[in-house]
């Protein structure tokens, strides 16, 4: 989920503020650095761990109840970083750190620059500078992103590196593959390897690698 918020930060990298204050309930221009965090959150439904809100003081004292606030500087990427241009104590400033590399901060920022030359951009900053009013850290592990791995349907005459795949795993739990061993080519050796192996595992018993047979082999 970090990686899908700067990927979708990075995609706003030279627009201004219209779209962001309209989809977040205002009309008009307001002041739309937390405006901005608060849109990538919302776009991608992950308002309980970035609190949506149109104050960075307000938004810091939610991350606050979260247990999430930090003042050190082990900065990472996906962290919320503010800032206190003015030295006031509160903070007036907000963005998303791209990345942290060689003391340097990479921050993807809504309303960087004066009006109306506001933009979403990045800035690099020192990781020590003295305006950094501190960090959140959002629970990103809360959101664990799915991976859709399609198995092959493989069978005799099959052929290339699925195959070798096949091979491996079925050579690794002590299945004869005859003379050539693991070659890529589904034969007559791999196939009886296979119908061994369904066997032993109480499954159907055709010689084809479907989806019951890598989800044995694969456990």
């Amino acid at each position: 989920m970090k990686n899908k918020i700067i990927q979708l930060a990075k995609k706003q990298i030279g627009n201004d503020y219209t779209a962001y204050c309209l989809d977040m309930g205002y009309n008009y221009r307001i002041e739309w650095c937390a405006c901005f965090i608060s849109w990538l959150a919302e776009k991608l439904d992950i308002t309980d761990i970035i609190p949506v809100d149109m104050s960075c003081n307000s938004q810091i004292e939610k991350f606050k109840k979260m247990g999430v606030w930090h003042t050190d500087k082990n900065f990472k990427s996906g962290d919320i970083i503010y800032y206190d241009w003015d030295y006031s104590g509160d903070a007036d400033h907000v963005g998303i750190i791209e990345k942290s590399e060689n003391g340097f901060l990479s921050v993807i920022e809504g309303n960087n620059g004066i009006y109306p030359d506001d933009r979403v951009r990045c800035r690099e900053i020192s990781s020590e500078s003295p305006l950094i009013f501190g960090y959140a850290r959002p629970d990103y592990n809360k959101f664990t992103e799915s991976v859709s791995v399609i198995l092959p349907l493989l069978k005799k005459d099959s052929y290339g590196n699925a195959v070798k795949s096949l091979q491996i795993l079925l050579d690794s739990k002590g299945f004869n593959l005859g003379a050539y061993g693991i070659d890529g080519d589904f034969g007559c050796n791999t196939e009886y390897a296979v119908k061994q192996f369904q066997k032993k595992c109480g499954i159907d018993i055709d010689g084809i690698a479907g989806k019951d047979t890598w989800t044995n082999l694969l456990t």
